[in-house]
């Protein structure tokens, strides 16, 4: 099973670097075959990062003996606490999605929204998305999902990055830094990201306790 879930990691990271070169040659003058791309990329994206902590998850133990628990007895503990990270992401991403569908009904060209979950981080849906991974790895108690986490969150930065570089600051201009100057953070603002932190470092406590016993 090991060697199943590298083999998603592998094609996880080849998709996903493809799908940066795309967006740094700006290669998408056949508008067609980018959406086709985009489409396929999002499917890869989504289909991987889930399977591998559901692979990997130690409630699966009695058909994969080899899937160890790494919250141990304090997984209840952490089971609402993923609950919760999943009702947050989805109701982020929810808001977002239905701002974005406004506002690409009023408007057929790039823009920036402002307002709603917009004024507090220039990229909510990602942020949900990072939550839900998480929620869903808490719950599912997967070592290697939890180990997956930090470069999941870098991947994501990364990519975050060269589209505003590319992309956005390219279509807006002056309109998009205006926006980056009064919404400053990309996925989670103060005091948030330092909960998540928080979070994150007594999760690895609690891990390595577990694992030690």
């Amino acid at each position: 099973m090991g060697l199943i879930i590298y083999i998603f990691i592998i094609i996880l990271l080849i998709s996903y670097s493809i799908h940066l070169i795309i967006l740094i040659s700006r290669k998408d003058k056949n508008r067609k075959a980018t959406i086709i791309y985009r489409d396929i990329f999002t499917f890869i994206w989504y289909s991987s990062i889930f399977t591998i902590p559901f692979l990997n998850s130690s409630l699966l133990f009695f058909i994969i003996p080899e899937n160890v628990s790494y919250l141990g007895q304090f997984w209840i503990w952490f089971l609402p606490l993923g609950i919760i990270f999943i009702i947050l992401g989805l109701k982020i991403y929810s808001m977002a999605r239905k701002l974005l569908k406004n506002k690409i009904n009023s408007e057929l060209k790039f823009f920036v929204i402002n307002e709603g979950i917009f004024k507090i981080m220039r990229n909510p849906k990602y942020t949900s998305l990072i939550l839900i991974y998480f929620g869903v790895v808490l719950i599912l108690d997967s070592f290697f999902g939890l180990i997956f986490c930090p470069l999941f969150y870098i991947l994501m930065e990364i990519r975050i990055l060269i589209e505003e570089k590319v992309i956005l600051s390219t279509k807006l201009g002056d309109q998009f830094k205006i926006y980056k100057d009064k919404t400053p953070y990309r996925l989670f603002p103060n005091p948030y990201n330092y909960i998540l932190i928080i979070v994150s470092i007594i999760i690895v406590y609690i891990g390595f306790l577990s694992l030690l016993q």
